[in-house]
């Protein structure tokens, strides 16, 4: 594998460089040799267009200042015995140009493989040969199957106890307001990649020039008139080497706070810091960060960072000279958030106005850093909310990434509901027609730590076919949070996994409003729960399906293990589940957390699943046993009042005396005009009395969650002593598909029992 070795200057996007290890397919079983010689091929590799230095994992701020290699590089490459190293082997064919090298290994040992580049010290100029980046491998030559391996090594920078760089960074304020800025203040927050004391901090940070110990601050002594450019310098011949977090305060001179930013500045052994870098975002989105990689304060952030409120359309709306104001808008969305993220400050909210009607095809991804509320208005009335605006996105992407920075930032979409549509921010892919067919866009991603409250808006028609082919609506990663309480997400397209949600292992979605329909995926086309999910409300998921073909219903998917929690009473269409373990005859499938037991609207039985939920599959139903009274039972391991799936009805179990099974027994046609489906109620267990004389049910049959009218079906019901048979007759007239039978059963037991006890189950049924 052939590798060009470019030198150029850092990107910011430290999380781009994926590890590739090249594996040889065995040519079969041969036996070990305790003297073998297996040849190690090295390739080393420099991203293309930059150095990927900083580990996110770490930190993922808004904006860093990073190191450069200096112009001149040497690799090496040796194996150090890790038994004893002493032993060392050195590359004695490493190409300088093109990056590979390769070196003889006996068996009988393990060594540990390192690869560098050498040049001179930042810190010390006479020495030339300091080690600036480096990638080690450790490799058993006894393991190999082949009698080459090939690995590829990852050059990046690292940080010793004991190592140091040179920090030369330059701040440039720019037109500062009202000639008010008196001071700078550079404030070491901490240490990201190990704990200091603010001792040691102090210390460290005395090193630079100009540097105040006493107050951590540097004050300007001259004024300064309305056209002054200042450069302010961050220097140090030799730096303490890790990963630092400071905010820079520039304040007036009454000591009022006019600008604050938190930055992370990145020192490494023997390289030097020197360049500011913009984050996961395009420079023009960012600034303060310039083209040139200068941190720069300009007017327009000053006036901005008092403000909570900005405007985006409406009378005078101007990028260019416009501040975010009510009399000076902005035109564009994205201009309006660019300009947040670059204040830079997560103990505020801003609430961002948009006049209604407007419009944005953007071609990049949007990055939210803050916490943004947006609302689409109608007129001058600020905040009616009555409002609707646009993003079409040609992004291979997202449309939206909420990322996680040194804070926890949140996206909110504010609306109202109207009809059967939402008022507010709607997020769309392009059509076809204007972007590569190639090309995907998810709607909205939520990274770890950081939040989105959907309260109206709409996400649709996005289709996935990358990034893990997961979430073409939204998608949950790993530590973030979606709180749905409205809006819509639908026409979402993933031939994977959660075509409008998916929710990440360690995710949290709860959903208590709107609705996810007509989404499509192969699991999950509404959602899919690999995390937490919680419900209430008048949540809507409805009619969504897989994407095969023929398609079947998929509303919520369950892997195993995964349970919904419940949030108080439903009040929207009942919603359809589908779990990884499907249901059989005396194992069913718990699917909710928390459903009735010592709950409000679960007391006595009076709310029960089947009211809310139904299986995706069918022949499946929706059991449970939701009172207090009832104890434990070999199919319900704890008495939680939750919801199972089970087949043909079910079984219902009371204090382990009676078994009761709902089943279809045979359908006909004897009527004419009319199908006639025969269930039977089966009951086991001793009995105190005849069962017609304790046993009484209630059936009503709904189509998509509707009941349907009683004029078109009727349920005729037989006692006997064990067994109830029930007719229900359907009209010919009603359309073919699914119906779910639903059945309330009351066991009066006056020995017992007084006021009877009431158990429900539904079916569901299929009209040819």
């Amino acid at each position: 594998m052939k590798k060009t070795i470019k030198l150029l200057q850092i990107l910011f996007s430290f999380s781009s460089i994926l590890l590739f290890v090249s594996c040889l397919n065995s040519a079969g079983d041969r036996e070990e040799s305790d003297n073998r010689t297996i040849i190690f091929n090295g390739n080393i590799s420099l991203d293309n267009s930059c150095l990927n230095l900083v580990d996110y994992s770490v930190n993922s701020a808004a904006r860093s200042a990073q190191p450069s290699l200096p112009a001149s590089i040497t690799y090496y490459a040796k194996a150090i015995n890790i038994d004893n190293e002493t032993d060392v082997i050195f590359s004695e064919d490493i190409d300088q140009i093109n990056g590979s090298f390769s070196i003889p290994l006996k068996t009988g040992a393990v060594w540990r493989i390192e690869v560098g580049a050498t040049g001179v010290s930042a810190i010390n100029s006479s020495d030339t040969d300091a080690v600036l980046i480096k990638d080690t491998f450790d490799f058993n030559p006894a393991t190999a199957t082949e009698p080459r391996i090939e690995h590829t090594f990852y050059l990046r920078p690292y940080i010793s106890s004991t190592g140091k760089g040179k920090l030369y960074l330059n701040l440039k304020v720019e037109n500062p307001k009202d000639n008010n800025i008196k001071k700078i203040e550079i404030v070491p927050q901490h240490k990201l990649n190990e704990a200091r004391s603010e001792a040691e901090i102090t210390t460290v940070w005395s090193s630079v020039s100009n540097w105040e110990s006493t107050e951590k601050s540097v004050i300007f002594t001259s004024q300064l008139n309305a056209t002054s450019t200042v450069n302010f310098f961050l220097h140090a011949d030799e730096f303490k080497s890790g990963i630092w977090e400071v905010a820079i305060n520039f304040r007036d001179g009454e000591n009022q706070l006019l600008f604050s930013s938190i930055q992370v500045i990145s020192v490494y052994d023997n390289l030097i810091t020197e360049k500011w870098e913009s984050s996961k975002t395009t420079a023009s989105s960012n600034e303060l960060i310039d083209e040139n990689g200068v941190f720069k304060l300009t007017t327009l952030l000053i006036d901005s960072y008092g403000l909570t409120d900005f405007y985006v359309g409406g009378t005078g709306a101007n990028d260019e000279t416009g501040s975010g104001s009510p009399m000076k808008p902005f035109a564009t969305i994205t201009k309006a958030i660019a300009v947040i993220n670059g204040i830079n400050r997560l103990d505020k909210t801003y609430t961002l106005h948009i006049k209604d009607g407007i419009s944005q095809t953007v071609d990049n991804q949007i990055v939210i850093q803050a916490n943004i509320s947006i609302e689409c208005y109608t007129g001058n009335s600020y905040g009616n909310r009555l409002g609707t605006a646009t993003i079409t996105s040609k992004s291979s992407d997202c449309i939206i990434k909420i990322l996680h920075s040194t804070g926890s930032p949140a996206l909110t979409i504010e609306g109202v509901k109207q009809n059967n549509s939402w008022t507010g921010l709607k997020l769309k892919s392009a059509s076809v027609y204007n972007r590569p067919t190639s090309q995907t866009t998810r709607g909205v991603s939520i990274t770890s730590n950081a939040s989105f409250y959907m309260n109206g808006g709409e996400i649709s028609g996005n289709t996935i076919t990358t990034a893990g082919n997961k979430g073409a609506g939204v998608y949950v990663e790993t530590g973030g949070y979606f709180i749905m309480g409205g809006g819509i997400i639908t026409s979402n397209t993933s031939p994977g996994l959660g075509g409008g949600v998916y929710v990440a292992e360690g995710g949290d979605f709860t959903i208590k409003g709107g609705s996810i329909t007509g989404n499509k995926a192969v699991n999950g086309g509404g959602v899919y729960v690999d995390g937490a999910m919680t419900i209430g409300g008048t949540a809507l998921i409805s009619e969504n399906s897989t994407n095969a073909s023929p398609s079947s219903s998929s509303n919520i998917y369950l892997p195993n293990d995964k349970l919904i929690k419940i949030n108080g009473d439903i009040d929207g269409s009942t919603i359809g589940i589908t779990t990884q373990t499907a249901p059989t005859i005396g194992n069913n499938i718990r699917f909710t957390e928390g459903y009735a037991y010592d709950k409000e609207w679960g007391q006595n039985g009076t709310n029960h699943p089947y009211k809310y939920f139904h299986s995706d599959v069918s022949g499946y139903s929706i059991i449970t046993d939701p009172t207090q009274d009832n104890p434990a039972t070999q199919d319900v391991d704890e008495n939680t009042g939750d919801a199972f799936l089970a087949t043909s009805g079910g079984k219902i179990k009371q204090k382990n005396r009676v078994t009761v099974y709902l089943r279809i027994e045979t359908m006909t046609s004897d009527v004419p005009g009319k199908v006639c489906y025969k269930l039977g109620w089966e009951s086991t267990g001793p009995l105190e009395e005849p069962l017609q004389d304790n046993v009484t049910t209630s059936v009503v049959l709904k189509y998509k969650g509707v009941a349907v009218p009683q004029d078109l079906w009727e349920y005729t019901q037989v006692n006997g002593n064990s067994i109830i048979y029930g007719k229900l007759y359907l009209d010919s007239s009603l359309p073919a598909g699914k119906y779910t039978v639903e059945a309330d059963f009351t066991y009066v037991d006056p020995t017992y029992y007084p006021n009877g006890l009431i158990y429900a189950a539904s079916l569901e049924i299929t009209k040819e």
